[in-house]
């Protein structure tokens, strides 16, 4: 057994504990900084809805006339008219309007890359050739639509 010493352990002092508080400057710095990322979000957000307005608008203008009766000509046409308007508006008239045919269909095609050829073709040339499309019947219409929607909502 060690012998005991008489000797006490001097006392350690251990400093009161920081409060916490959102006064320093690196606190206001944060939130003025996370504030202007939610406002620069939210107007990205708002714009971007703003600038697309027009492919909504067409969408639903396309969902109307296969509701309204149309016959399958008058819908390729009807079709076709709106492709050109939405391609007018966001590539501008003098892009656009001259193109028919073979380069409408390219300009078309090279826009947004995954659209189906066939589908496009049939509107394209259906416009001014309402032979182009015999042997269609409703359900190839309603394909051909959809991808014109597709074209509408993914195109450059």
């Amino acid at each position: 057994m060690l012998p005991q010493s008489n000797i006490e352990a001097p006392e350690i002092m251990v400093p009161d504990p920081i409060a916490f508080s959102f006064e320093a400057i690196g606190w206001s710095i944060l939130f003025a900084l996370l504030a202007l990322v939610v406002v620069l979000t939210i107007g990205f957000f708002v714009y971007r809805y703003y600038k697309n307005r027009y492919r909504r608008e067409a969408i639903k203008e396309l969902s109307a006339l296969t509701e309204s009766g149309l016959s399958n000509q008058q819908l390729t046409e009807k079709m076709g008219e709106w492709l050109k308007i939405v391609a007018m508006y966001r590539y501008g008239r003098l892009q656009v309007a001259g193109l028919f045919g073979e380069d409408w269909l390219s300009f078309l095609l090279g826009k947004y890359k995954r659209a189906d050829k066939g589908h496009l073709q049939s509107v394209v040339f259906g416009v001014y050739n309402p032979g182009y499309n015999k042997g269609l019947d409703d359900k190839d219409y309603q394909n051909i639509v959809e991808s014109v929607k597709k074209w509408i909502k993914h195109h450059g």
